[in-house]
């Protein structure tokens, strides 16, 4: 298998001797914390979120002419990214996922679902032969307690979805709870259990997607019980050091080390394997951004004296095209360091180069594609 379809998709250190351990208090939720970011204003239309974060569209001008898609390629859409899904190669996207029903705990249904209802986003993929999802976000251990606690609201959410993506002829959901306590264990499978079987009995091809995290800290997800249920699991490989977190450092690393600490992308990988996700299931998310933090030194690594600011993608291609990038062996991945109006400041992030080297673990792992949080 070529890697070369996952490249195509968007763009064709001194050490000193502290232990940055990732721990739970440096991950965080990282889809809710973006949202938090990008999402703080909710506009009326995605022509109001075109001109409020300057998208623009370029039509119909990316081709996959030279690149092949022979793994399953899972991206979400962020409502706040308005209408760039028109610039998606979508011959180069498997699924793509709507974000998102902003769930209403206490009742099951939506504080907001943006402009799933208008988009064009559906009939574009389609078009394309790409499928897609609508996610469905619920975040923070009281907003996750309170919903799947209560019978009547997991019931009210689970038919509010099915009739929103009937409305849209979409393929399916893609559930996304972040901060689940590890008392809703078996109310988180039961939930599951009861859309997976509402979900089929609709429409046979309907998907169901369910997204875990990086480091199941604790132990919420019973995969032997949910892999009959889903059609596949989407580890949220990146936020090992969030926007939080007390020392700067890898967004995503790739292995163990003895300045990073033990959880890392292969770990992760392997964790859910173990625990029975079949490999045809399971996409290893990655990060198409990173994050700036603002630090006490440029050493690295280095305590951080402010959260990190998210650093996408593009922005590697347009404000920071000419920072300098070091590679640190430690974790394969890149990051920057300087000093901004006298402040010491280090910037990690997904490049091509570390990328790449996630790309690479899939294909030796053997297991089913990516999924692409940008």
């Amino acid at each position: 298998m070529k890697l070369k379809w996952l490249f195509c998709l968007y763009f064709g250190g001194i050490f000193i001797p502290i232990l940055a351990q990732v721990t739970e208090k440096t991950t965080g939720f990282p889809h809710a914390l973006h949202q938090q970011l990008f999402s703080h204003t909710e506009f009326k239309s995605e022509r109001e979120y075109n001109k409020a974060y300057r998208i623009v569209s370029l039509g119909d001008r990316l081709g996959s002419q030279q690149c092949a898609l022979t793994s399953q390629v899972y991206g979400w859409h962020p409502a706040w990214r308005g209408s760039a899904y028109e610039n998606y190669d979508f011959g180069l996207l498997s699924t793509v996922a709507y974000f998102a029903y902003d769930v209403n705990p206490t009742t099951g249904s939506y504080r907001s679902i943006h402009q799933w209802r208008e988009t064009g986003l559906v009939q574009l993929a389609h078009q394309k032969g790409t499928q897609v999802e609508l996610t469905a976000a619920n975040f923070g251990a009281e907003a996750n307690r309170k919903l799947l606690s209560n019978p009547k609201a997991t019931q009210v959410l689970v038919d509010s979805l099915l009739a929103l993506i009937a409305e849209k002829d979409a393929d399916g959901i893609c559930i996304d709870f972040e901060g689940i306590p590890k008392d809703q264990r078996t109310n988180f499978t039961r939930f599951i259990h009861l859309l997976s079987t509402e979900l089929h009995r609709r429409k046979s091809y309907y998907q169901l997607t369910l997204v875990v995290y990086a480091v199941d800290w604790g132990n919420v997800f019973d995969i032997p019980a949910l892999n009959p249920l889903v059609d596949r699991f989407v580890v949220m490989a990146y936020d090992y050091h969030g926007a939080a977190a007390p020392n700067a450092g890898p967004i995503a690393p790739l292995n163990s080390s003895s300045e990073w600490g033990k959880h890392n992308v292969n770990s992760s990988i392997d964790y859910y394997l173990q625990a029975g996700a079949p490999k045809e299931k399971l996409l290893l998310g990655v990060p198409y951004y990173g994050y700036k933090w603002a630090t006490k030194t440029q050493n690295v690594p280095s305590s951080t004296s402010a959260k990190g600011i998210p650093i996408l993608f593009a922005d590697l291609k347009t404000t920071y095209q000419k920072t300098p990038l070091q590679w640190d062996t430690a974790s394969s991945t890149s990051f920057s360091t300087g000093y901004l109006q006298g402040r010491a400041y280090q910037m990690w992030v997904s490049d091509a180069k570390s990328l790449r080297r996630k790309y690479q673990l899939i294909k030796k792992k053997g297991i089913a594609g990516v999924g692409i949080w940008a």
